[in-house]
């Protein structure tokens, strides 16, 4: 009874920490377009790496629940978080919004979003 309770428990945070990642992936991508479209301020880059920060602690809490279909995805999200975080970072540094570096961050945004609908198809169907 105490292992089906710990499995249920395990699967409820795995969905919980997928929808996480998810929510903050379209917040980013939401985000990234208003920059780009509206050429807004440094301030909102800011808000991207927050995002991205939060979205990396998720991603790094479904790899510590070790089911290894769940491990596999997070690894590649979180290259592609990674990658994204630097160019945040490095859009902070200039002090300015470069309109290529934004959109290739959102690029990178879209590109998770496959990856993030398999991670939930496989939480799903754990």
């Amino acid at each position: 009874m105490e292992l089906k309770t710990a499995e249920s428990n395990n699967k409820s945070r795995l969905t919980n920490t997928g929808i996480e990642i998810q929510a903050f992936n379209i917040s980013i991508e939401c985000m990234l377009c208003q920059l780009i479209d509206n050429e807004l301020d440094i301030d909102w880059i800011e808000s991207v790496l927050y995002l991205t920060q939060q979205q990396q602690i998720c991603l790094k809490t479904a790899m510590e629940l070790d089911v290894n279909q769940v491990s596999e995805l997070t690894v590649s999200l979180l290259a592609y978080n990674r990658a994204a975080e630097a160019m945040c970072l490095k859009l902070i540094a200039e002090g300015e919004i470069l309109s290529n570096i934004a959109e290739a961050v959102a690029t990178l945004s879209r590109k998770q979003q496959p990856l993030i609908e398999r991670l939930m198809c496989t939480i799903a169907d754990l």
